[in-house]
């Protein structure tokens, strides 16, 4: 079949387990829901569209680009989507936009977007390469601030593309 863009798969973190695997992107009808708003929507219902709070292990993090993410131009976009902690009291299904260069790095990995559903017994980062996924002990990088963290892992990963939450992540900050 021809993806007109897409990269057939979607990467399947489960941290409860310690379980990743990929998962095909037609399993998301991608041509109906066009973009990583769409598949990041989609993903939620195939999930039954979990009524749990923010910080619920089963409020899934959702982080999808669109077609012509990596395109040449102004194309560098991914969406973050899950129920979303700003919006308590009552805790929404939202999404929001960055760029940059994680979002292109993603599609030449070879993925379209990352599930990660569960709670990890310790703290631990998800490395991507282009033919695997794994998770890392991330004990050292508790505590650090967006910047040390960049700098720690580009240390071991030259050429690494990093999202971090930082010290407001870890303390569950609501915005």
């Amino acid at each position: 079949a021809t993806t007109y863009g897409w990269a057939g798969k979607v990467l399947w973190v489960d941290l409860t387990k310690g379980k990743i695997s990929a998962v095909p992107l037609d399993d998301f009808e991608p041509e109906k829901y066009i973009g990583g708003v769409g598949l990041n929507s989609r993903i939620f219902w195939e999930l039954g569209a979990p009524k749990v709070a923010a910080f619920h292990p089963d409020n899934p993090l959702l982080i999808s680009v669109g077609p012509l993410t990596g395109a040449p131009g102004p194309f560098s976009r991914a969406e973050v989507g899950g129920i979303a902690p700003q919006s308590y009291p009552q805790e929404l299904f939202a999404y929001s936009g960055f760029g940059g260069k994680f979002p292109t790095e993603l599609k030449y990995a070879g993925y379209d977007g990352i599930v990660i559903l569960g709670k990890a017994e310790k703290p631990v980062y998800l490395l991507v390469g282009d033919k695997d996924a794994s998770l890392k002990d991330a004990g050292n990088l508790w505590g650090l601030d967006t910047f040390e963290t960049q700098r720690s892992l580009m240390a071991g990963h030259p050429k690494a593309s990093v999202l971090t939450i930082g010290p407001a992540g870890e303390n569950l900050c609501r915005f």
